[in-house]
Order: C-alpha cells, then sequence, then structure tokens
C-alpha cells in the first residue's frame, strides 16, 4: 500500500488493490460435476462454491524470520481444494483433487522459500534463506504464487496473468485431468514478509491414462455459461496430442468477428498440448478480461487446422459470458406450489420444482409482518446492520439531511464499507426504496452503492451506483426513489454500501468525506420477523405445519450442490395461518384430511375397513398430511362403509365394492371400472351403473 500526495484540501490519497470476500462453510470438497450449458446451474454452482471457501480461517503458526513454516488449518487447506475443485469443474475435468499430507508439508517450506526471499523459483539455490530440501523439491513441482494465498492464489493461477504466463503453464497444472492428489503451502502477510502460495499440482498420475472429460477438449474460458470474473484476458484450448503449430482462432458475436491475437502455441510437457490466445472486443471483453455484461453475451469460438496424427481438425464451442448475480426471466426456478391458507398444527403438503441436474434443496419458511418505518439513525440504530470498519462511526451528527442524524460511510481502509437494513424483507409488485443521500469527497474509484441480495448475503445487485468525482461529488442532499418490482415475491436483503476495489480513496472518515444517507424508508414490503431454514430430500415435496397465527412465506433454493447453502431460490409462497378446529373425517374423506378423496389414502382406509381391519394397521400409512387422529378416522369408517353397496348385491365386499371405489378414485370409468369386480347377483354391473350410483353419493 503506498501513498502519494495529490492536490486536495485533504492531502493524501491511499492507493491500493482490493477485492471483497464474502464468508462461508463447505460440507465436501470435490466430486463436482456441473453442465455448464445449463444457464439456472452453473449460476447457483458458482454463487454457491464460490463464496464457500473465501474467509476460511487460515490460522498459520510460523513465523518467516525465524525460518518457522508453521501450519494452516485444515479446513482452509480444504478451501484452497474446493477452489481448484470449482475450476475443473466447471472445466469438465474430473473435480476430485484432495491434498495430500506429505505434498502440504513440503509445499509449506516452499512457501516459505518464497515469502524469505521476496521473488518465485521453481529451482531456488540453496543460499537463499530458509531453503530446505523439502522445499526445494515442492518448488519444483509446484504453482508459486506471491502476492496472493490459498484460494486467492488458485484464482490469480488460473488468470495467468503476466509477460512470463503467455503459455497459462499454471492454469493448465490445474486443469490437468490425470491429477488426483495436489497440496497446499500459505504463508500470510508476516511484517515486511508477503503471502506466498505453493500449489503442488505435479503427482504420481502425470503421464497416466487420461480419464473421460466432459467435451474431449480442455478450454478456459470453457464451452457453456461461464460467470465474468472467470473470463480471464487469456483464452486457452488444451488437447491431448494436439499439435497447434498450424493452427488458427477465430472468435465472433452476432456473427461479427471478434479482433484477437495468438500468443502462444505449446506443446511443452507443462500439463497438456494448449494454444492461447487474447479477445478484445471492446464491449465485455477488454485487455485485462471480462467485465460484468449488462445482458448474457456468447461468443462462438473455432479452433481449426489443429493435428491430431497428421490429421487436421476443428473444433467449435460457445461461451457465454453471464453476471451470475442476475437471473434470467423465464428461467426454471424452485417454486412451490400448495395451499394458501392453513390451520395451526395440521401438516400441508406441498410441491417444488425439481430440475434436472440440480440437487441440493432447501426449505425456508419466513414470518413476516408489514414494514413501514424510516431509517434515518435517529433511533440508534437498532433497525440495521452495522458492516463498516473500526475507527468511525457509522451514526454520525455532522452532516444530517433531516434532523440530527444521518447514516455516514467512509473509507478508513480498502474495501466495501456498508450498512444493512434489517431483517429480511419479502418484496412485492409495488415495492420502492426511497431515501435522501449526498456523497461528499469521493474518488473517482469510491462508488456509493444500494444493493441487492436475493440469496441472503451471497451475491449483491446494484440498484443504484454513483461514482465520486475526486472532490465533493453532490453539493447538498438529493432525493431518490427507487422501484425494487423486479425482485417481486424474493427474500431480500438491502444494504448500502461505499465501494472500493483498486486505485485511489480517501481515508479520511470527516462527516464531510463519503456518503451520508437519510430518511430510507421501504414501501410496500414486509419484514421477516422469523426465519428458519432445512434441508428437502430432493423429493419435490414437503409438509408444513404452523405452530402460530400469522403471515408466512414459504421459499425453496438451492445450490446444485448437496451439502452447500441455497444460491438461487425460487418465489416466496405467500401463506396464512390461522386457527383451526380439529381435524375430522366427512363422507368420502375417510382420513380428514380435507383434500379431496384420494385413492391411495380414503379409499386404502375404506377397503382395509370393509377387510376388517382395526386399529393402527387400519390407517398405517393411508392418512394424508392434516388427516385426523386413528380413533376418529376407525368410527367414521366403520359406520361409512355399511352403506357402501357399490354393485348392488345386498352386501359390502373388499374385493367386489372396496376394488370398485378404489378403481373410481384412481379415473377408472366404462368397461375398466366394472369389468371382474362385480359379484354374479349384482344388480349394478355395467361400469356406467356403477359410476352413476357413486357420484349420487356427492363423490
Amino acid at each position: 500500500m503506498g501513498l502519494f500526495r495529490c492536490p486536495t484540501r485533504w492531502g493524501l490519497l491511499l492507493t491500493v488493490v482490493s477485492s471483497p470476500a464474502w464468508a462461508g462453510l463447505f460440507p465436501i470438497t470435490g466430486g463436482f460435476s456441473v453442465d455448464t450449458t445449463d444457464r439456472f446451474q452453473t449460476r447457483a454452482f458458482y454463487l454457491s462454491l464460490s463464496s464457500a471457501s473465501e474467509d476460511t480461517p487460515m490460522a498459520w503458526n510460523g513465523n518467516v524470520a525465524s525460518c518457522a513454516p508453521g501450519t494452516t488449518s485444515e479446513d482452509y487447506k480444504d478451501a484452497v481444494m474446493l477452489r481448484v475443485n470449482m475450476f475443473r469443474a466447471l472445466a469438465g475435468v474430473p473435480a476430485v483433487i484432495d491434498h495430500r499430507a506429505d505434498y502440504d508439508g513440503k509445499a509449506q517450506r516452499a512457501a516459505l522459500i518464497m515469502s524469505a526471499n521476496n521473488t518465485l523459483s521453481h529451482t531456488p539455490p540453496n543460499t537463499w534463506d530458509c531453503w530446505s530440501v523439502d522445499g526445494n523439491e515442492a518448488a519444483g513441482n509446484s504453482n508459486l504464487s506471491l502476492g496472493n494465498d490459498g484460494w486467492r492464489a488458485v484464482f490469480s493461477q488460473m488468470r495467468d496473468d503476466g509477460d512470463n504466463n503467455a503459455i497459462v503453464g499454471h492454469r493448465r497444472w490445474i486443469l490437468y485431468p490425470q491429477t488426483r492428489r495436489m497440496g497446499t503451502g500459505d504463508i500470510p502477510i508476516d511484517g515486511d514478509f508477503r503471502e506466498t502460495n505453493s500449489l503442488w499440482v505435479i503427482d504420481s498420475n502425470f503421464g497416466a491414462a487420461r480419464p473421460p472429460v466432459r467435451d474431449d477438449f480442455v478450454a478456459w474460458p470453457p464451452r457453456g455459461y461461464v460467470p465474468y470474473r472467470l473470463v480471464f484476458a487469456r483464452w486457452s484450448f488444451s488437447l491431448a496430442g494436439a499439435d497447434f503449430s498450424a493452427a488458427n482462432v477465430t472468435m465472433s458475436h452476432n456473427g461479427v468477428n471478434v479482433p484477437l491475437s495468438v500468443e502462444a502455441r505449446s506443446n511443452t510437457r507443462v500439463g497438456e498440448p494448449t494454444i492461447v490466445w487474447k479477445p478484445d472486443d471492446g464491449n465485455v471483453l477488454l485487455a485485462a478480461g471480462a467485465v460484468r455484461p449488462a445482458v448474457d453475451t456468447t461468443y462462438d469460438v473455432t479452433i481449426s487446422n489443429v493435428s491430431i496424427d497428421g490429421v487436421a481438425q476443428s473444433f467449435s464451442y460457445p461461451v457465454t459470458v453471464i453476471d451470475p448475480r442476475v437471473g434470467v426471466p423465464g428461467a426454471p426456478l424452485p417454486d412451490i406450489s400448495g395451499p394458501a391458507t392453513v390451520s395451526v398444527g395440521r401438516p400441508q403438503a406441498y410441491q417444488y420444482a425439481l430440475d434436472t441436474g440440480l440437487a441440493g434443496y432447501q426449505l425456508r419458511v419466513l414470518q413476516t409482518s408489514p414494514y413501514g418505518e424510516v431509517e434515518g439513525g435517529e433511533g440508534g440504530g437498532g433497525n440495521v446492520v452495522d458492516g463498516t470498519s473500526a475507527g468511525y462511526d457509522l451514526i454520525a451528527t455532522g452532516n444530517p439531511g433531516t434532523g440530527a442524524h444521518a447514516f455516514h460511510l467512509a473509507h478508513p481502509g480498502a474495501g466495501v464499507e456498508y450498512f444493512e437494513l434489517a431483517p429480511d424483507f419479502v418484496l412485492h409488485g409495488g415495492s420502492r426504496l426511497q431515501f435522501i443521500s449526498r456523497l461528499g469527497w469521493a474518488t473517482r474509484d469510491q462508488f456509493a452503492k444500494v444493493q441487492i441480495s436475493p440469496n441472503g448475503g451471497s451475491s449483491w445487485v446494484d440498484v443504484y451506483s454513483l461514482a465520486g468525482n475526486g472532490g465533493v461529488t453532490e453539493a447538498a442532499y438529493g432525493a431518490h426513489d427507487l422501484d425494487l418490482g423486479a425482485w417481486a415475491d424474493q427474500a431480500v436483503r438491502i444494504r448500502f454500501a461505499y465501494a472500493f476495489e483498486s486505485g485511489s480513496f480517501f481515508p479520511q472518515t470527516d462527516a464531510d468525506v463519503g456518503w451520508s444517507v437519510d430518511d430510507i424508508a421501504l414501501l410496500n414490503a414486509d419484514r421477516v420477523t422469523q426465519s428458519s431454514v432445512t434441508d428437502l430430500d430432493d423429493g419435490g415435496s414437503f409438509d408444513f405445519a404452523p405452530v402460530t397465527v400469522g403471515d408466512y412465506g414459504l421459499q425453496v433454493g438451492t445450490s446444485s450442490v448437496d451439502g452447500f447453502s441455497a444460491s438461487v431460490w425460487g418465489d416466496v409462497l405467500p401463506v396464512m395461518a390461522r386457527e383451526g378446529a380439529s381435524p375430522m373425517p366427512s363422507g368420502f374423506d375417510v382420513d380428514g384430511s380435507g383434500g379431496p378423496p384420494d385413492a391411495l389414502t380414503d379409499g386404502i382406509i375404506i377397503i382395509r375397513a370393509m377387510f376388517g381391519f382395526t386399529g393402527a394397521a387400519l390407517v398405517q400409512g393411508a392418512v394424508a398430511p392434516g388427516g385426523a387422529d386413528a380413533a376418529a378416522i376407525a368410527e367414521h369408517a366403520r359406520t361409512f362403509v355399511v352403506g357402501l353397496d357399490i354393485d348392488g348385491d345386498g352386501r359390502q365386499d373388499a374385493l367386489t365394492d372396496g376394488i370398485l371405489l378404489i378403481r373410481y378414485l384412481f379415473g377408472f370409468r366404462g368397461d375398466a371400472l366394472a369389468a371382474g369386480a362385480v359379484s354374479p347377483g349384482a344388480s349394478r354391473r355395467s361400469g356406467a351403473d356403477v359410476a352413476a350410483w357413486i357420484a349420487g353419493l356427492g363423490l
């Protein structure tokens, strides 16, 4: 981090490079697969797994100055492997990488060498500080990073920027299909020593038989939908046994060629033979990599004249750059269907849509109430979540819009300073966010933003953004009225963020530096007063039994990977819970569930009663959710079946009357209803007569 003078009255600006991080947990680190031709699945996969690694505690216990390599936590090592396997799954190669303890230990010593000497070498001389035999061995088998550690280093190695990385060797090792084991060594910033990573990437499977891969070739970015943050400046295409010396690369968007330059045609034994190029369309693909696309943007890639066993071949595939924070209207969501009104204590069945290839479904139950408050700091900020750094107060008195207080965001350090409205909210078609704000002293690299997260904070979408101008950006407060109808029927978080990623920023925290916000009103929205999340069994249905009267919302989400927190949620289904009498059987609703008569519940109970079943044997597995108790069902069934002489032979028989009723409830009519199920002495022998008699009972 450096300081420089600038001709402003504040005098100091800080220049840094920084990126925000999201916290998360993970239950597994590999075994993933994802269909990148499915936007929904790719989006859910990326949002869940990319956030899961980040902010995992390193718990390093070494010391660079004394050449003590120390160790990192198992969780941190797992987080690194999770990031590796995320990239491998997206690329379509086996995402089964685990870390070996001996690789980890040696890689830790390699990372120590690089940090102690502030440089990188795959063959460090034994005169270097903290040199060791194990560290030297790891250096020769590892991707090395200086200035990044852990999952950040994996991301940087996949990006493979810099003049020395034209052959994208680090990326090729990470995506080498045969690899099964890796190891990671990581050193954080330690005084004047920089952070480093040694990712052991060459295991005993190097040169083994190539396993099946999704696309036969290994491309980055891969075929299909790709989040824009993973579309780096250098594109690559790898294929075992290929000769790219005479190959050509062309790209187009909407039929228009995209300018590109081929950087390398590498057939060296660094992973697999690879061709590397840089596209730049001046729109989404820029010299430094892709920027956030306003809409999904598809590029058609063709690699021609690739020589394989002396035969020229061509390969073509599309790459669609997406903003994963944004869903596509009409895309399949795990939406719920079921009753809008339920009785307290009575389970009701609900169904949710299953999408092919998805797993890891979760149910979120929300209790809600209307929201109508105005937030301006006058009440002490009890209804907001403070996400600011230490060293200044979120609620300030120096620059209010109205009253005596306002919310104030500044940048004492790099990153994102924010506050969230608390708690979550369910939005509707007419939801609006109104506020007044003023952006004071701010550089062009500092941004005032209002953001919405529809997935519990895993990702944020800008709904308002204003960059500074290098001085006082706004002389006075201005009013804003934002339409949030695009998030109707979603449970969301709303935050006011002051963002900085790279460049220069004002580090002062005075009231007229940074962003001040006052009089925040969220209209036509419901506050979430309580919420709970439970895992579903991917069966497509669940039972809901409210415990108190009130308004609820039910929502199903998915991560596309079992065990990970859902990152894409369907619409909220509003449900009203009211007091209700104890369920009682009535007519053909023998189980008292309140639903229409059903062959597999009411029909089964009736035929069992005709057979003489009683007690638990009568109702076992045949009562729908919300049904009556066993005693009430037994008493009703005992009296109800007395009059069920369906075929008119003067008696009730499970093998005639019972079968006829079951068939009727299943929808049988005509000859299929009566054939073989009426007794010889029956007065109603045709399907039409039987159906008319049953219908006459009100069924």
